[in-house]
């Protein structure tokens, strides 16, 4: 049953979401969990960001000399804050860069790396929603970057020791205060990317790369759109994109598996019916070959199961003659110890009784005062070394333990021959019993066989209708995979989102095209009449008569495309501030306007009203860093104004 719009905007999520995939509530419930999909708990409001001050000290290495500097600009204020100089090289990139990196958190690639090293100290301070920050990075002697809060009550939100750190740092506090949630993508290689506080930057910075309506990253504008508009189910919206790009590759593979059991059952179906083309006229089979084929089933089955038996017994029965090798080994060693030590003992006894008469290598005969000498003193007549004591009660007790060793050993070597022949008996009968069944089984299949003659066709074609039949099923598997519970959960979570994303969106985006509009022509787009913008987003310009030519953001001139650029993101802060939405802090660099085709007559209107957004929007603040410093100089506040004339430096 189809689903109306106002189903779907009815009810809470779980409710909305059960109702339009079938499934019930609890099922939806834990995939919404488990994937995290949730929309914003509150409509975000705008958090004003406002600079008041930023300095940096170091010191200038120039050829050889050294030239220290200690730079601030202070007194900064919501307004159009105007950065300018007269020649390049005077600073206004460095100075960009490094604002950007205390806010971003990340290394300014824009400054070169020799004038990177110069700066030794940075710091900046600013307002979010009138509590003032400061957050300051030292590079002497390593890094230190810390985040504090200056005004009453002050503290420190985080202090850390390298560049990594100090990046993750900015990003967490940065998203959280300004109610901001990472934008993830898939990378070429199908894998989740998760665009953090340095993407989302973009949207505070226009440089000279004019590709994408809003940030640096075409693949981004869209979430980024909805996110800065305040949109709460932009975030599941682009959340959902993700979760469900993972189910389809699931998906995918287990279709390419289905597929591939498909077109081998093909396979096996065509081989089928050639047999089964092949065969003659069905014949009759009498009862006695079915009971047969069933006695041969059942008789082929417990032959299987017999011989699964067989491996094990076999294993243990290895086993067995291991250990009874082992245990063999042991006995006759132990009978090899005593027997020598019962023959060494004998051979003692022999030649101890032994009385020499003369040496047995120069048959010098041995005096009486020798032999005394041996008695006295019990020294040997051959060698002269004394000879000890007979050790009786020692020997014995060897003896005895050699005994025991042997007697334990054999009662091993007796237990391990016996569990051998149990193991060996029992891999005989196992092997026996095998071969009664496969006897058995001989016998069954060519009773079944003679008792089947008749009725073979018949018998053969009834399987091969079967196969077939379970082949065509297999064939179609991959055409008839039900739906499974994630993808409907997913689908319907597709539905309910974008319906009240859509619901959210009406009126504001007809705002946002009306403001971007106006906007513009006050840019000094000519001939525009109106402008398109849709949800996706694309931007397209109407000029002529009636509008008959439609100019698509790409198209536009590099000159159009930057104030296209501006007109969009001013008008997200306008909206956001008049409605109380959004997320755009209000804060936003502009680098080297009018560096393209813009004419001066254009770039003067465009500083002009720059000039008047900021009165109109109290907490609008605006950098502009040029070299067409005069055209903009009358729509900045002297106090805000930092230019270098001539061949001077800004810092």
């Amino acid at each position: 049953m189809a689903k109306t719009k106002a189903d779907l905007l009815q009810g809470s999520w779980v409710e909305a979401i059960a109702t339009a995939s079938g499934r019930p509530p609890g099922m939806v419930a834990d995939f919404l969990d488990r994937h995290d999909l949730r929309a914003q708990s509150l409509i975000p409001r705008p958090v004003d960001l406002t600079v008041r001050r930023v300095a940096m000290s170091g010191a200038k290495q120039i050829e050889e000399e050294t030239e220290p500097f200690d730079f601030a600009w202070d007194n900064l204020a919501p307004g159009l804050c105007l950065l300018g100089s007269g020649r390049n090289g005077r600073g206004k990139t460095a100075l960009f860069g490094v604002m950007r990196w205390l806010l971003r958190g990340t290394d300014p690639d824009e400054i070169p790396s020799d004038v990177l090293g110069w700066i030794h100290q940075a710091s900046m301070d600013f307002d979010l929603d009138g509590v003032p920050h400061r957050i300051a990075i030292d590079r002497r002697g390593g890094f230190h970057g810390t985040l504090t809060v200056t005004g009453a009550g002050g503290r420190t939100i985080f202090e850390v020791g390298d560049e990594t750190h100090f990046a993750s740092a900015v990003s967490d506090f940065m998203l959280r205060t300004l109610a901001l949630e990472p934008v993830t993508s898939l990378n070429k290689d199908g894998k989740t990317v998760h665009h953090r506080w340095p993407a989302l930057f973009g949207a505070f910075h226009i440089g000279t790369d004019y590709s994408a309506l809003i940030g640096d990253a075409v693949p981004l504008v869209n979430r980024m759109m909805n996110m800065f508009a305040g949109f709460p189910h932009a975030v599941p919206v682009g959340q959902l994109t993700y979760v469900t790009s993972g189910l389809k590759m699931d998906a995918d593979q287990e279709g390419q598996a289905s597929r591939a059991v498909a077109e081998h059952a093909k396979a096996r179906a065509d081989r089928i019916r050639v047999e089964l083309d092949a065969l003659g006229a069905k014949a009759t089979a009498g009862q006695s070959a079915a009971e047969l084929l069933a006695a041969m089933r059942e008789t082929s089955d417990e032959l299987a199961v017999r011989f699964a038996r067989l491996p094990g017994l076999r294993r243990a029965l290895t086993e067995a003659q291991d250990a009874a090798s082992a245990a063999k080994a042991e006995w006759n060693a132990d009978r090899l110890a005593l027997r020598h030590f019962q023959e060494d003992r004998e051979a003692s006894r022999i030649f101890r009784s032994m009385d020499p008469k003369c040496c047995p290598r120069c048959d010098q005969t041995f005096g009486a005062e020798r032999k005394e000498r041996e008695a006295a003193d019990h020294s040997c007549l051959v060698c002269g070394e004394v000879t000890p004591d007979e050790d009786e009660a020692g020997k014995a007790e060897a003896k005895a333990l050699l005994e025991a060793n042997e007697r334990a050993s054999a009662q091993v070597n007796a237990s391990a021959q016996e569990a051998e022949e149990r193991a060996r008996a029992a891999v005989d009968e196992a092997e026996a019993r095998v071969s009664e069944q496969e006897r058995k089984l001989a016998e069954v299949t060519a009773r079944q066989k003679a008792a089947s003659a008749g009725a073979a066709d018949l018998t053969r074609r009834a399987v091969l209708e079967a196969m077939l039949a379970d082949a065509e099923t297999d064939s179609g598997a991959a055409d008839s995979r039900p739906e499974t519970d994630e993808a409907a959960i997913a689908k319907a979570c597709d539905k309910v989102f974008r319906q009240r994303l859509r619901s959210e969106q009406e009126g504001i985006m007809e705002e946002l095209q009306a403001e971007i509009c106006a906007l513009l022509q006050d840019f000094g787009v000519t001939n525009l009449t109106r402008v398109e913008l849709n949800t996706t987003p694309h931007l397209f310009l109407r000029k002529g008569y009636q509008g008959r030519d439609r100019i698509a953001f790409g198209d536009a001139s590099i000159g159009e495309k930057l104030r296209i650029k501006i007109a969009f993101i001013v008008a997200l802060m306008k909206v956001g501030h008049r409605r109380g939405i959004g997320s755009h802090p209000g804060l936003l660099f502009i680098d080297t306007p009018g560096a393209q085709e813009t004419a001066d007559q254009d770039l003067a209107a465009l500083a002009r009203r720059l000039g008047s957004l900021c009165q109109e929007v109290p907490n609008l603040q605006i950098f502009v860093a040029t070299k067409e410093f005069d055209i903009f100089d009358t729509a900045a506040r002297p106090a805000i104004r930092l230019v270098a004339t001539g061949d001077d430096m800004l810092w």
